[in-house]
């Protein structure tokens, strides 16, 4: 009977840590998420002004820019994730 007890106890506490490892792995995938975004973002806007700056064009033209470099970051990020600089998620 006291085995049981034990085993019952024992039980709560493993539902318990398992439910705080898996809050814990939620929020890094959720901070891991918003770093990719960032840079994901930061990068394409500076790649943007630079090739806007080298092109020496208008404003109408930073559409193009943006999407070169918005290719451009893609590409960087999933370097960066290959070398387990950056963590592997989608959007």
């Amino acid at each position: 009977m006291k085995e049981i007890d034990k085993e019952i106890d024992n039980s709560g506490i493993n539902e318990e840590e398992h439910f705080k490892s898996q809050s814990r792995k939620q929020e890094h995938i959720f901070l891991d998420s918003i770093v990719i975004f960032l840079t994901f973002f930061l990068t394409m806007v500076t790649l943007g002004v630079i090739f806007l700056n080298i092109l020496k064009t208008s404003y109408g033209d930073f559409i193009i820019a943006m999407a070169v470099s918005s290719s451009l970051t893609s590409k960087c990020i999933n370097f960066l994730q290959k070398q387990h600089i950056l963590p592997k998620r989608n959007f």
